[in-house]
């Protein structure tokens, strides 16, 4: 009760005092709580996201969190959790200092109380207790005023009363402990709760921003593969140190673990006026020195930006692009990109796939043009050339080889419909390096009918204008191409795959086999090519987009830029389905023969992973592109679905393809472009870039998420792999063993069944059977000899060789199985061997190639073939 020295009106007047005298503390707290938030950059917490976008909810929210009170959290997608400032005391030691918040506004309420009365004791009590209640009061209604929810990514929640209720309590713990302290004769300084606000805030902004990264990121670095310490170049580490990055933050960065340079970078700084100005200031970053002598500007990309549009009154370019060259020869995917803001007052973000050290590589070459075509057409003898070939300096295959001088001959086999580019040696003479599969499973078009055959040119069947086809195939791809060439039109203002109107040409109802239907589609570098009812929408758009791929971003079709390729494929024949049907299904392929193949909505469907955590890098399928398309396809149904204007998230997908990435780009790079990309088109800080960031990191993606490459665990058979061979010069010619090694592998009809399960079987056993040709040089200069004298059964399986099939001698079984005596050698030899020398001994000769001595060609395949249909388990 209130002091009879005191009237009630003076008593109620110093009581609201004390109480407005906490509320104010507390709305200081939370106001700098938000504030701290607000300046997070990297992944968006969950007041940074809010704050960024100007939410008027965001203050009472804070408040309830500064109070103590649970507050709970959902975004669009279905994730959802919530923060509790007990929950996360109880949980980690750590937190039992943030405790301290809630009581501060408490001790305030007690020091005002006693400020209000002549001495402590029942007075100084009463007026305290009721001070208290009346925080608790204002808090009650701070919290109920401003309505919990938000529309967007991010729905917020708090109750009123609870929230009440739990600041009252921590508000009489604050009081009394106060008012306890100054009977004691310790009085509690005025400045020290304002002090201690501002030190303890900041750990509670912490605590905000972790229920949201945890919920994203992976937990433990081992799930994602290759995670841990990544080569950093220290002078890009310095060159990155001086950067700023959004919002006065640090620059963000996605590393090359090759090169040690940033990939991509998000950044804030002053353009000059001249990006190779700008780069000679930024020595370093790209390369340890000036990296302008190596530059050649890129024109025609720097022309092409589908966000150059966004720019600013007397703003021409908006991303100048440059191609790496050493003495006037262009570096194999050395590129360069400097991106501004639609001002081009700063630079907004830097695309490097710049390789520093090939300043003093090799530029003459001793083969000629002619010769290496030749070469090449030895690995794919019924082949014409695409184009004319062009010399390239390339970096050295393996971490610390010497850069290489390579012809790049690009073939097409057109009745077996192999689409490869053929790395030829322009020094030693070595043949085949490596290959390039061109091959990925405008408005004139042009359609053809195979017809249930394989050859090239097949008759036209339908030319922009003409009159419908009788074969309904014909009709559908003439119908979907123009559906998805008016897409890209309409919607990015691209014309054709090329942007200068190209034709588009396509093939319907291709067989290899006349009496079986082809249950694929695939573009090969020039045309579209559909097996019978392979032409629904989604699959037609698919395919026509990485013609668009091919003309800008240029992702390699391996590891994870492949599975980028794959991605903005699906992605873009979903967009493409929408317009046509008017609405999503999220599937591919929902109307083809064996049904639907993939889903963006849940990956998981179809075997494919959905988070980073689960990412395979597997043999064959360039390492798993189809397979790991799912992550970064997951990645865009989120933001998708997240975003407001749902059209803002493929104008960012499209921009980031055209405008930012490179052909080795990873998904952190993806995630970095995607980011740059909204800013450009929305502004920094927007609401969409947020959408965009926690969509990448609700799949794990961050910005330091590594690469993943699937030659760190084999070989693959469609892969590079076998390149790494190096044979004795005493040995058979290496041009020509390289040239059977690709013959075999490109060409051999992988239908039969025991084909695939000799490939099936070189997956499996390439992590150990690899190393061991590599390390041993009898091994190799054997397999070599061995590779030589079944040429001509190679050439034979392949249909390339005329007359009476060869006959199998004992002569070529012995030498298999001499090969396969000394790789059992080899690898029991070896610590922890003995898997592969039972593979060798066991499971290779059981499709019975001993059986087939004597026996022609086809004979020997039909054995074989009989022989693996019986195996168990198989």
């Amino acid at each position: 009760m209130p002091p009879r020295s005191s009237s009630l009106p003076a008593f109620g007047r110093r009581t609201a005092s004390a109480a407005l005298a906490g509320f104010a503390l507390a709305a200081l707290l939370a106001v700098l709580m938000a504030a701290l938030a607000g300046s997070v950059s990297g992944t968006p917490g969950l007041l940074a996201s809010v704050v960024l976008d100007g939410r008027t909810d965001t203050p009472a929210l804070a408040f309830a969190a500064v109070t103590g009170a649970t507050v709970t959290w959902d975004l669009a997608s279905a994730t959802g959790g919530e923060f509790s400032l007990l929950r996360s005391a109880t949980a980690n030691p750590l937190w039992a200092a943030a405790l301290l918040v809630p009581v501060l506004p408490g001790l305030l309420v007690g020091r005002s109380a006693r400020r209000h009365t002549d001495r402590p004791g029942r007075a100084t009590w009463a007026l305290s207790a009721a001070a208290v209640v009346g925080y608790g009061l204002l808090v009650t209604a701070a919290v109920a005023v401003v309505p919990s929810g938000a529309t967007g990514l991010v729905s917020l929640h708090a109750d009123p009363v609870a929230t009440g209720a739990l600041a009252t309590a921590w508000a009489a713990v604050g009081a009394s402990a106060g008012l306890l302290l100054l009977r004691s004769g310790r009085p509690v300084r005025t400045g020290a709760p304002r002090r201690s606000a501002a030190a303890l805030s900041t750990l509670l902004t912490a605590g905000l921003l972790m229920p949201t990264a945890a919920s994203a990121a992976p937990q433990d670095p081992s799930a994602v593969p290759g995670k841990g310490a990544q080569h950093r170049d220290p002078a890009a580490e310095r060159a990155l140190g001086r950067l700023k990055g959004p919002e006065g933050g640090k620059a963000a960065a996605t590393w090359n673990a090759r090169t040690g340079t940033p990939s991509t970078v998000l950044l804030e700084s002053a353009f000059p006026g001249d990006a190779e100005a700008w780069l000679r200031k930024q020595t370093g970053l790209v390369s340890r020195t000036d990296p302008t002598p190596y530059l050649r500007k890129d024109a025609e990309r720097t022309r092409a930006g589908s966000s150059a549009r966004r720019a600013g009154p007397g703003v021409t370019e908006l991303d100048h692009w440059y191609e790496q060259v050493v003495d006037g020869v262009p570096v194999y995917q050395g590129r360069l990109g400097v991106h501004l803001d639609p001002t081009g007052k700063e630079v907004w973000s830097v695309t490097n796939a710049f390789k520093p050290g090939l300043e003093n590589a090799p530029t003459e070459p001793s083969v000629d043009a002619d010769a290496a075509t030749a070469q090449a057409r030895a690995a794919l003898p019924e082949a014409r050339l695409v184009e004319e070939p062009v010399l390239y300096v390339r970096e050295g295959r393996t971490e610390g080889a010497a850069p290489e001088l390579v012809w790049h001959v690009w073939l097409m086999d057109d009745a077996r419909q192999i689409s490869q580019v053929y790395f030829v040696d322009a020094l030693a003479g070595r043949g085949v390096l490596d290959v390039e599969d061109r091959t990925r499973h405008a408005l004139k078009r042009m359609v053809h009918d195979f017809a249930h055959t394989d050859d090239w040119p097949a008759p036209l069947a339908r030319s922009e204008g003409a009159d419908a086809s009788q074969v309904a195939d014909v009709n559908y791809a003439y119908q979907y191409t123009g559906a998805t060439y008016e897409y890209f039109k309409d919607s990015h203002n691209r014309d054709s795959y090329d942007n200068a109107g190209a034709t588009l040409v396509s093939g319907v109802r291709y067989r290899e086999d006349p009496d079986e239907a082809l249950e694929n589609a695939f573009w090969d570098g020039e045309k579209m090519i559909f097996g019978d009812d392979m032409t629904s929408i989604d699959v037609t758009a698919h395919e026509l987009t990485h013609a668009v791929t091919d003309l800008s971003g240029g992702l390699d079709y391996q590891d994870q830029s492949g599975a980028l390729n794959e991605s903005f494929s699906d992605v873009f024949g979903e967009m493409v389905e929408r317009d046509v049907r008017g609405s999503n299904d999220w599937l591919m392929g929902a109307d083809l023969p064996m049904g639907a193949i993939r889903s963006m909505a849940d990956p998981g469907k179809h075997d494919q992973p959905a988070h980073m955590r689960d990412y395979e890098a597997q043999c064959g399928d360039g390492g798993g592109v189809h397979h790991n398309s799912g992550i970064p396809n997951h990645a865009f149904y989120k933001a998708f679905k997240g975003s407001a204007d749902r059209g803002e998230t493929e104008k960012i997908w499209y921009a980031a393809l055209t405008d930012f990435l490179y052909p080795q780009a990873t998904f952190a790079d993806a995630r970095n472009a995607t980011i740059a990309a909204a800013w450009r088109l929305y502004g920094k800080g927007s609401w969409e870039s947020e959408v965009v960031a926690v969509a990448w990191s609700e799949v794990g993606v961050e910005s330091d998420t590594p690469a993943s490459n699937s030659g760190d665990n084999c070989s693959c058979v469609m892969g590079a792999g076998l390149s790494t061979v190096d044979y004795a010069a005493d040995g058979p010619k290496e041009a020509e063993i390289r040239s059977t090694l690709y013959r075999a592998r490109d060409v051999l009809p992988t239908a039969e069944p025991a084909v695939a399960y000799y490939v099936e079987l070189y997956n499996e056993d390439s992590p150990r059977l690899d190393p061991l040709i590599n390390e041993d040089e009898a091994l190799r200069t054997e397999l070599g000899m061995l590779l030589m004298q079944l040429n001509p059964l190679f050439m034979w399986a392949s249909g390339e060789q005329e007359g009476e099939p060869p006959v199998v001698s004992d002569a070529d079984i012995a030498a298999i199985d001499h090969f396969f005596d000394a790789v059992a050698r080899a690898d029991l030899a070896q610590e922890g061997g003995g898997a592969l020398a039972q593979s060798v001994q066991v499971r290779w000769p059981a499709a019975g190639y001993r059986d087939t001595i004597g026996l022609d060609g086809d004979t020997a395949l039909d054995h074989m073939n009989d022989q693996v249909e019986n195996i168990p388990g198989r």
